[in-house]
């Protein structure tokens, strides 16, 4: 990969990031015909994408038309996957299994009702006694009341995901730069070109795909943008045995079984309902494992299932998740700045919702339009026009962090 783009300087599109959200556009909008250069200063899916858990399932959306277009994005990925992987080469570690969801406490009932709910009623779950939950999975603490099981769960590598639409991408023509993005040149209301750390390149589009790092293009596009970097760690562990099935208690601990022999044990910063007790919330870009994470994620997994005791922790990632003002990503055209386009804020589901974000910013970039089942109104980043202070509402967030931002 070259350092810097050298030769024609002018390109169709211009993506920002590339990240599973930044390399799936790329790939959407090469796969269209579009002279695509894609800026990252940093690896291909090495930043929030890396340590995502790459579950594309029907639990924890915060609202029924979010919870829609996720199922219509879910589709999209599962129905690109076996052609991404073709063209690409690349493994992107697709299985499905079920999920059986533990329930200790009214905490848990609460919690996963509201899921149902979310749903409209489209969750259709499987109800178990103690003893049923404990046949299907006899590791589970003995303390567990009752549980439900969910069929039809599926998993992806984040990382080897962005890989396969990055690999995908460039053979379509797409270059990449190790290239850090620091402004925007515009000609009355159109974008002209990106300004980067060793140039510019001319462009008519350009796609912020900058993830926790988008609230920096607020100053570049005269409009709010309003992305926060959330912290967020995972655990990954080898264990003696297997798990044939993920581990899920509604309000935190479990276990997800990985295509690589791993098990995914936990994940912070993943809160949703402002009256319940969740996962602590921190901002931080440059992302470390702390010790507060680790103790928040294994206490209560191994409350779920002792056996996980015998476990070996082989990695403890660490990344920021980008957090938007109300907790839905933000895609779609910038108003005010033809041209310029936006795809971030995707929190923990940017992979889950990749391939839907990608066909979206693709529709919006050929016809000026994207027609999708579902109103597309909730992720729209003309939401936030004209607002000035805009303040955080997003669910599960608390007080502390509130004043933090």
């Amino acid at each position: 990969m070259s350092s810097s783009p050298s030769g024609d300087h002018s390109r169709d599109v211009v993506v920002v990031g590339a990240g599973v959200i930044g390399t799936a556009v790329a790939y959407y909008l090469a796969s269209a015909g579009l002279r695509v250069t894609v800026l990252d200063p940093r690896p291909v899916g090495t930043a929030c994408t890396l340590h995502g858990s790459g579950l594309l399932w029907k639990l924890i959306w915060n609202e029924p038309a979010q919870y829609k277009l996720a199922m219509e994005a879910k589709d999209e990925l599962l129905e690109l996957i076996p052609q991404l992987e073709d063209e690409s080469g690349i493994d992107v570690e697709l299985h499905s299994f079920d999920t059986i969801l533990p329930i200790f406490n009214d905490d848990d009932q609460v919690a996963l009702d509201r899921d149902v709910s979310t749903s409209s009623h489209d969750i259709s779950l499987q109800w178990l006694d103690q003893d049923g939950v404990l046949a299907c999975e006899p590791r589970i603490n003995r303390e567990v009341r009752r549980g439900a099981v969910l069929e039809n769960s599926a998993q992806v590598d984040g990382y080897k995901l962005s890989l396969a639409f990055a690999s995908g991408a460039r053979r379509k023509g797409a270059r990449f730069y190790p290239l850090k993005v620091v402004g925007l040149e515009r000609e009355g209301d159109r974008v002209t070109s990106v300004i980067h750390t060793a140039g510019r390149i001319s462009c008519d589009a350009v796609v912020m795909c900058m993830g926790a790092w988008a609230g920096a293009a607020t100053a570049w596009l005269d409009f709010p943008v309003p992305i926060y970097p959330l912290l967020g760690e995972t655990i990954r562990m080898t264990h003696p045995d297997q798990f044939p099935m993920k581990v899920s208690r509604p309000t935190g601990g479990g276990a997800t079984p990985r295509v690589d022999g791993l098990l995914m044990v936990g994940a912070t910063g993943t809160s949703r309902f402002n009256d319940l007790e969740g996962s602590s919330m921190k901002l931080e870009l440059q992302c470390e494992p702390t010790i507060s994470g680790y103790e928040e994620m294994i206490a209560p997994s191994v409350h779920v299932l002792p056996d996980l005791a015998r476990g070996k922790i082989v990695y403890h990632l660490a990344g920021p998740r980008p957090l938007s003002a109300d907790g839905m990503p933000m895609i779609g055209p910038i108003p005010g700045t033809r041209g310029a386009y936006v795809a971030t804020g995707h929190r923990n589901k940017g992979i889950h919702l990749s391939a839907f974000t990608a066909r979206i910013i693709r529709d919006f970039v050929l016809t000026g339009n994207s027609v999708t089942k579902n109103p597309l109104d909730c992720f729209k980043a003309e939401r936030f026009a004209g607002q000035e202070n805009i303040q955080v509402s997003a669910l599960g967030i608390t007080d502390e962090l509130r004043r933090m931002l």
